[in-house]
Parts: C-alpha cells; structure tokens; sequence
C-alpha cells in the first residue's frame, strides 16, 4: 500500500486548536472563533461531519486562554452533546456528531482522551472513561482509527490521565526509543519527552533526547512528521503533517524539560530523596480537584514535619533494596507501596481527627479520596489470595480497633475504663505501615518470613505508641482520649495535679519498663528475618525509642523536683 503525505499549515482547524493549546496564540484562537458554528461544533473540514476531536480540543483551548468566551450556556450545551454521542452512560463517546451512526460509528481512544482533557480543566472526570481508559492500557490496546501512533495516543492521554498504569506507558514509549536515546522524529520525541515529564520521570533520563529537540528546534529541521492518518484508500494511506505543530510540540518539550530541571537541582538528589519527591509527586497527580489538591498537599507537608526521616515513604524502599537477590521486586511497586502508604497514613489519620472532631468534616471527601486510591494500590499489587488476606486481615483490624476506641476510650464512655490487654490493640491500629515489608516478602515467595516481619512490627509499633502516649496522654485526657498511659492512672484519680505527680513518681518506671520490654521482643523477631541481606535500617527504628525510654528515667528526678516546687 502507497503511503502518502498531507501538509497543512497553522489555518488548519485541528492544527490551529493544539497549537494554540501550547502557544496561546492569539492568531490561533481567533482563526478558532471564526471556524465555530452557532453551536459551537468545530469539523476538520466540509468533506466531514462536526466532530468532537476538534470541537473538545478547539473548546479547550480557547478556555485556557480566553475562558471567559466559554459561558455556561456553551458548558450546558456541551454537556448535552455529550450525553446524545454516548456508547453507554458514562462514556466512552461516539466520534463524530450526526444521527447516521451507521456510518460514523466509531469510538477512539485519542478522541475520548481529548474529551477528558477538556473536561478535566473544570475537575471532572467520568468513571466510565476513566475506566474505559485504564482497561485499553492493560489489555495493550492503544489502536485509533486516526492515529496508528503509540506515542502520539499516549501524548494525548498524558495531558490528563492520572490513572495506576502510567507505568505501563513509559514502558510502551521506552520501546520505541532507539540506541541514540531518542525517538524516531522530531515530532515523536518531542511527545515522549512532555508525556514522561507529565508520568513523573526523572528528566536526567531524558538528556539524549532534550539534545536531539532542540538541535531539531534551532535548525527547525522538521521533515513533516505525521500526526494522524488523513484518509486511507483501498491503494494508499495518507498521512497530515504540520511544521508548525511540531515546532510548539518542541517548544513544549524543552519547556517543560527545563522547568523539570530547575526543579530538580533546587533539591537533594540522593536516591532516597528522589524516591520520597516521586512519591509525593504521585500521590498529589492522583487528585485533580483544585480543593482536594490544596489539601492533600497541606496533608503531604504536615506528613514531613511529623515524620522527617520520611519512615512511611522509604520503609517499602529500604527493605527492597535489602532483599536478596537485590532488585527483585520492580521498582513500580516499590513506589506504589510507598504511596499507598502514604495515602492510607493521610487518610486514616484525618478519619481519627473527624472522629475526635479535631478538623473540619470538609476533610471527609480527601480521606476517603486517599483510602480508595490505597485499596486501589493493594488490589493491584496482591496477585496470590494469601497477599490479599493479609491486606484484608489488617486494614480490617485497623478499622476494628478504631470503632473500639471510639466507643471504649472517650472519658463520657470511659466507664468502665478501657481495657489494653497486652496492647495489640496498639499495633492493630497502625500495623497499614508494614504491608509494605510484609508484601514484599510474600511477592519473594517467603510466608514464614512474612510472619516474622509482621511479628517484628507489632512490637516496634506497639513500643512505639507507648512511648508516643506517654508523652501525650494529659494532653489526649484533657481533650477527652484514655489512652494506652493514662488509664492505668485514672483507675487511682481524675485530678489533674495528682494524676501527673502519680505519673511522675511511680508511672514513668512502669511505662519505660514496658517500651524496653517489646523493644527487646522486636529484636527477637528481628534475628528471625532473613530474607533481607543486612536489618540496619530495621534496628535504627527501634534506637530512638530506645533512647527516649532512658532519657524519660533521666527527666523523671527534674520533673518530680518541678511538680514540688509548683506545689509549694
């Protein structure tokens, strides 16, 4: 079959509406404005019907530019059109706007990816397109009628998807990347580089190819690299092209390649930190929503003042990095251990503050955002039944130990006062963070060892909590919570000055007896574990609350003279 080519200047409406996506160009959009019908429906040309590829790209770029031209009138109208050209409700849609669809039929993925970046700049997204989205990924078909491109489909999708298998789509762009470190065009490399940006890769990985572009950029040396099939013949196939279009893909490229490494050299750059600005960096693309956002990013920051060793992100890394062999889990799911954790550490914790009411219910919609995207982790990564039994076993646990302490561990209930038992209680609550190491050691095919590290993290986690509620437990009583220190002193008082001469003269031995004692069953557990080559990191978790259990018998004899000397 002949293949042939069409080049078409900027005064093209598909052209003039991505280029205007990228540039902002005035002439652009005004070309754009005059090419609308009264409906505000754009056609490639009189030869076809009007179309939602060029109507969503042209509407968006004129939003981004000029949006106050997208009155609600056009929304509304746009929205109806919508609900006429759905397959099913919810998505995906039909391409082209007529009733004979018989003959125009067709639903493309680049065309609906379209739709989704135009929706997505007002925050919505379609479950069913999402959805429809995710299964072309992971059943590894990115087939369009329009575009026989894998990497310009995955362009297109990039500009919105936020999905879990962005992975799956670097891989597919690093397969067409040849020996030089770029791809085959200009047009082709300069859409890999902004889609990988956009999918969170290092921009140091991308150095051969930033070169390639703007050595391509400089001389202009575009060759009309297709974009999209034109039409397709019994005899021939003939490919578009725009210089022009390829020249805002390059500038976009380098663009972006430059902010990325501004970005990039204004931070640390050791592995760990890398691996922790990742992390969030995922975890912030998850959530699109402009209010969601801004929380979850306050969230994320008040997570690294509380935890500045970054535990929660760098426990699943570390513990890979010492399985051996070394590398034997993929990296992908290093990282999306580490977000899970991270998401379910925001969101339990803001499910403790609503139900202390210690922050605004309006915090509801971002923890359950959280939680649903960590269940959503964990469901991708358990690939046997017994990994997805050991992630129901212990979420359900810490759901269970939240409802006791709801109703158990409040003063106005607090009759009679709660019962900690041998304090498993405690590690149930926060056992989350060890599915990292936990999983990881079942994906290495070593359930027996899954059981020891389990073991080890219910005694640190448990000496760990002890040793936090002995720092806390007047201020948890004064705001109404028994905790795990404090009840022991409420079975002799509730007066506030007693209670902390109590806790001062007797308790505090008591308590710190306690943290050594499952700090040494922690270290047990920890001679157990094998299936890492060295436990280093492991024994450093248990060395600060070792430190804090002596040092609290050091400040015991300076408190108690303080307490005396208020008294006197």
């Amino acid at each position: 079959m002949q293949t042939l080519h069409q080049h078409h200047d900027e005064t093209n409406v598909f052209y003039a509406a991505l280029i205007a996506s990228i540039t902002g160009s005035s002439k652009s959009i005004a070309f754009l404005l005059k090419q609308k019908s009264s409906q505000w429906l754009w056609k490639y040309n009189d030869s076809y019907p009007y179309d939602l590829d060029d109507t969503c790209v042209a509407l968006r770029a004129i939003y981004m530019y000029r949006p106050e031209l997208v009155t609600e009138e056009v929304l509304v109208g746009f929205v109806r059109l919508l609900v006429e050209q759905e397959s099913r409700v919810g998505g995906p849609y039909y391409t082209w706007i007529t009733e004979d669809k018989n003959t125009w039929s067709d639903i493309d993925i680049v065309v609906n990816s379209n739709i989704a970046s135009f929706l997505a700049l007002f925050n919505i997204t379609t479950p069913q397109l999402q959805s429809y989205f995710d299964t072309c990924i992971r059943e590894g078909d990115l087939s369009s009628k329009y575009y026989d491109s894998d990497i310009v489909v995955i362009y297109f999708l990039s500009q919105h998807y936020k999905g879990e298998r962005t992975n799956i789509l670097k891989e597919v762009l690093y397969r067409h990347q040849n020996s030089h470190g770029y791809w085959n065009t200009t047009l082709h490399t300069a859409m890999a580089c902004t889609a990988l940006l956009r999918f969170g890769e290092n921009v140091d990985t991308l150095a051969a190819a930033q070169k390639y572009v703007a050595e391509q950029y400089q001389g202009k040396n575009y060759t009309n690299d297709p974009v999209f099939i034109e039409r397709t013949t019994r005899d021939s196939v003939t490919y578009s092209s725009c210089n022009a279009y390829t020249d805002a893909c390059c500038f976009e490229a380098l663009e972006l390649l430059k902010q990325n490494k501004q970005a990039a050299e204004q931070t640390h750059s050791t592995p760990e930190e890398i691996f922790v600005e990742n992390t969030y960096a995922v975890c912030k693309s998850y959530v699109s929503d402009p209010l969601l956002s801004q929380q979850l990013a306050a969230a994320l920051e008040q997570l690294s003042i509380k935890d500045p060793a970054h535990e929660i992100q760098l426990l699943p890394y570390c513990f890979a990095k010492c399985l051996k062999p070394t590398n034997a889990v993929p990296d992908d799911i290093v990282q999306s251990l580490a977000i899970a954790n991270t998401l379910g550490w925001i969101g339990y914790t803001m499910y403790d503050k609503l139900l202390d009411a210690e922050t605004d219910v309006g915090m509801l919609p971002l923890a359950n955002a959280c939680i649903h995207i960590m269940h959503g982790i964990f469901n991708e990564i358990c690939i046997t039944d017994e990994m997805k039994t050991v992630v129901h076993r212990i979420l359900s646990g810490i759901e269970t130990v939240t409802a006791w302490e709801y109703r158990y561990c409040r003063i106005d209930d607090a009759d009679p006062l709660p019962t900690y038992g041998d304090y498993k209680a405690l590690a149930h609550k926060s056992l989350g963070h060890a599915l990292g190491p936990i999983l990881l050691t079942l994906l290495y095919d070593k359930p027996e060892q899954a059981a020891y590290v389990e073991e080890f993290f219910i005694h640190y986690i448990i000496a760990r909590q002890l040793n936090d509620d002995a720092h806390d437990w007047l201020e948890d009583w004064k705001r109404g919570y028994v905790n795990s220190v404090s009840v022991d002193l409420l079975k002799v008082s509730k007066n506030t000055e007693t209670l902390q001469k109590l806790f001062w003269e007797k308790h505090i031995d008591v308590v710190t007896k306690r943290i050594l004692e499952y700090i040494k069953h922690a270290r047990t557990e920890l001679k157990k574990i094998t299936v890492i080559s060295e436990v280093t990191f492991l024994e450093e978790l248990l060395l600060p609350l070792e430190r804090s259990a002596h040092q609290a018998i050091l400040e015991r004899d300076k408190t108690k003279r303080l307490l005396e000397a208020l008294s006197t």
